[in-house]
């Protein structure tokens, strides 16, 4: 049966939101910050309750020259979070690992009447761009991330 395209996108945001707010992804995520936090001569503890708030958006499929393969925009936006450069690194790299992973191997059965599980029709994902957005809190040397967004494609075959 050929992939509901309409179900992947309804499906996308509750899979990813859902999982970036798992007690495994928040403990990912905040030892992430952590770590890069303890390189700096100042460490600030991250706390899970620090956390950025993020939205995901399916934004439409991308064509492509076979009718069997189904190329999915997906952007993943990530707001309210003050970090330094370091720590936004650190994480901004954790969540694109977090949602590789998720679409390749953890995504759970779609919906509907597709048999398949979705992750084994995921032929590849990639994280194709990011912006980050800063603001100066006092000084020059002193950025702080508002937000920013994560840009990723999944190839799903039928």
């Amino acid at each position: 049966m050929a992939l509901d395209i309409q179900n992947v996108f309804n499906s996308l945001e509750s899979i990813v939101v859902t999982y970036l707010r798992s007690e495994s992804a928040l403990t990912a995520l905040v030892s992430s910050a952590n770590i890069a936090a303890k390189l700096r001569e100042d460490p600030i503890n991250f706390e899970q309750s620090e956390l950025p708030a993020i939205r995901v958006g399916a934004y439409g499929y991308v064509p492509t020259s076979s009718p069997r393969l189904n190329r999915i925009q997906l952007q993943i936006e990530i707001v309210d979070i003050k970090a330094d450069l370091e720590t936004t690194d650190s994480l901004v790299k954790q969540i694109s690992a977090l949602v590789i992973d998720l679409l390749r191997h953890q995504s759970p059965q779609l919906a509907g009447n597709n048999s398949k599980n979705f992750n084994e029709q995921v032929e590849d994902v990639r994280i194709t761009g990011g912006t980050i957005l800063f603001f100066n809190l006092e000084d020059q040397l002193s950025l702080f991330w508002v937000g920013g967004s994560i840009q990723a494609e999944i190839d799903i075959y039928n």
